[in-house]
């Protein structure tokens, strides 16, 4: 955000957590504590507190604080949209809770039909990486895409960059998207793949989530209506479905997100892009 000569920057680190919260147990998560965890183990490891390297000690002078969530869904998209001010009270729908038809069959069906696709590869919830080395040969030999879930609410689509293209792919997600609307799952995500064989398979920079747009205004609307700059970086614009002017074509990865971050001024000025 600019203005008058100002600029904030909002780092979210996913998944780095501080704390068990309160409905910890709701999610199996009692216990959870990241963040302390790798502190008390790197603290021992260099004779001395991590805290203190990351300016989070009581003598660093910065501002600290914690928030308790308000919503109900876990995951990448319901908790981002309450960092900008719209918590989501209805839990998300799931996929792959029932290991022998993990999805609907129709929407399985349907998928199908308005992609053209010659048949789908069917996982239930499982490991990106696994997915790919497991069925990545599958994949490429059929055209077949794979389909397959995790514990958040999502609906994954694994296919090779080369041999099944990265546009189809994402527009295979966009039909995907719009069938997966009905069953209030947050993110379709493209999950695009290299390599020739189970060894070399590995997923690539040109992902991309096709989120549920927010139910109400985000902080980045009013902002927006207020004529503030606003540049998202990495997947943030995907997990609020905010236009491609605005993003970056910085990667989603952290290594090359964060430089982008720290040289803002010249990755909105000359790196914008729809990917």
């Amino acid at each position: 955000m600019t203005g008058a000569g100002r600029r904030a920057i909002v780092v979210v680190m996913d998944s780095v957590g501080i704390g068990a919260a309160h409905d910890a147990a709701r999610y199996d998560d009692l216990g959870a504590d990241t963040f302390g965890h790798i502190e008390a183990a790197a603290s021992a490891a260099r004779g001395a507190p991590l805290a203190d390297g990351l300016g989070a000690n009581a003598e660093s002078g910065a501002t600290q604080a914690w928030a308790a969530p308000q919503g109900c869904p876990r995951g990448s998209t319901g908790g981002h949209w309450e960092i900008a001010g719209a918590p989501i009270m209805d839990d998300w729908g799931y996929f792959g809770r029932a290991a022998a038809a993990p999805y609907p069959v129709a929407l399985l069906e349907a998928l199908v039909e308005r992609a053209a696709l010659p048949g789908l590869i069917v996982v239930g919830r499982a490991s990106g990486t696994t997915v790919i080395a497991e069925h990545g040969n599958a994949h490429i030999a059929s055209g077949r895409p794979i389909v397959y879930t995790s514990a958040d609410s999502v609906f994954q689509i694994a296919a090779h960059e080369r041999h099944f293209g990265i546009e189809r792919l994402y527009e295979v997600c966009r039909i995907a998207r719009e069938l997966c609307d009905a069953h209030r799952i947050a993110r379709v995500i493209a999950r695009p793949f290299i390599g020739q064989t189970p060894d070399t398979f590995e997923r690539t920079a040109r992902g991309r989530d096709f989120a549920m747009p927010p139910p109400e205004d985000t902080l980045l609307d009013v902002f927006e209506r207020a004529g503030v700059a606003i540049t998202t970086i990495g997947k943030i614009g995907d997990l609020f479905a905010r236009p491609p002017v605005e993003r970056s074509r910085s990667p989603r990865w952290t290594r090359s997100s964060m430089p982008c971050t720290t040289n803002w001024p010249a990755c909105r000025a000359g790196r914008r892009s729809s990917s």
